[in-house]
């Protein structure tokens, strides 16, 4: 928690210092409830009585998230940087909010910043890796390896274990996602609602693989762990060929959105728990297989395998922050050549 007091101010500092501790112990314990109105009420209350804590601005931020006011808990988090709060937890949380604002590539600088800072900010793995995903369709082996890197600080890393699995499914390899799924389970055997959404996904892998009985078990246990999981329901439907329940249960369905926060049927409500956003969300998996496929206005995104080499060499944060440089007619050469050995050479003369 926070501690405000010096030993060295005067009486009338240690004033403002003792109200704005009472005030960020307020907002702090108002946000941990979940009442993030309130919280953010006390914390800019704190801030007006100590307006250079970055500290003060990075809890701001993180209510201004909570309250799905993305671009104000950016403007917050750069404030706490300004400040002095420039560490690895505020990249993380600002990565998470371009990931809100449909922003993959600046996620994924943001992410960097925050693994540069640590090494161990294991979450910033497992986001850099969601991100790459987003940031170039068909980047699942990419984000594999920030999801081993994850595991290699935490074998037992739940949602690790969870998206590698969601991508070794979406790169076809059937029998290896199951496996993931599984060791997710075991990982947290205890967390019904995210086991709910890994044994959805589990369904939807067997049935690809036409095992339909073993499917219908998975969907029926995920009902079992949460009887709200809009997503089993649907797919349990389907299965049973009751096309017109699935699709009332489809239809009724509130927001379908993913990541750490979800807006609640009633968006007035926004202190509601924040296990309701699995309660009425499809999974990470559903949400970006429905993603239309993103048209980029440097084309050389559309062709991830362009980047190959180029992301060997320079690393892909990198090489993609420099094709952005490149000349409209040597990108477009590229493209019509599909070479990326003629991207890297273009790239590491940018970087001469």
């Amino acid at each position: 928690m926070k501690n405000f007091g010096s030993n060295d101010v005067t009486a009338v500092t240690r004033q403002f210092l003792v109200a704005a501790e009472h005030f960020f112990h307020e907002g702090y314990n108002y946000f941990q409830s979940k009442n993030f109105k309130k919280a953010l009420y006390y914390f800019n209350k704190a801030i007006a009585t100590v307006p250079n804590d970055g500290t003060l601005y990075y809890y701001q931020g993180c209510t201004y998230a909570a309250l799905y006011n993305y671009q104000e808990a950016l403007e917050s988090y750069a404030q706490a940087m300004k400040r002095g709060y420039n560490n690895d937890m505020v990249h993380n949380s600002r990565g998470l909010m371009y990931i809100k604002l449909d922003n993959p590539l600046e996620a994924v600088m943001c992410y960097s910043k925050a693994i540069e800072m640590n090494k161990d900010c294991i979450s910033a793995y497992l986001n850099r890796g969601t991100a790459l995903i987003k940031l170039i369709n068909g980047n699942e082996l990419l984000a594999i390896e920030e999801f081993d890197k994850a595991l290699a600080i935490n074998p037992n890393y739940t949602d690790a274990l969870y998206n590698k699995g969601l991508a070794l499914h979406a790169l076809g390899k059937i029998q290896e996602a199951i496996e993931y799924y599984h060791l997710a389970i075991i990982s947290n055997p205890d967390d019904a609602i995210s086991n709910s959404e890994i044994y959805c996904n589990l369904g939807v892998t067997l049935d690809t693989l036409g095992n339909q009985k073993e499917a219908l078990d998975a969907f029926n246990y995920a009902l079992y762990l949460n009887p709200n999981d809009i997503f089993a329901s649907m797919n349990k439907a389907t299965i049973l060929d009751e096309q017109q329940e699935a699709s009332d249960i489809f239809n009724q369905a509130p927001y379908l959105r993913s990541d750490d926060i979800i807006e609640p049927t009633n968006k007035d409500n926004v202190e509601a728990d924040i296990k309701y956003k699995r309660e009425v969300s499809f999974n990470d998996y559903c949400v970006i297989m429905q993603m239309p496929k993103i048209d980029y206005d440097n084309k050389l995104l559309n062709y991830p395998s362009l980047f190959a080499e180029s992301s060997k060499y320079f690393g892909l944060c990198k090489a993609i922050d420099l094709s952005q440089q490149l000349p409209l007619t040597i990108r477009t050469e590229i493209l019509d050549l599909q070479d990326s050995e003629l991207l890297l050479a273009g790239l590491i003369s940018l970087d001469n």
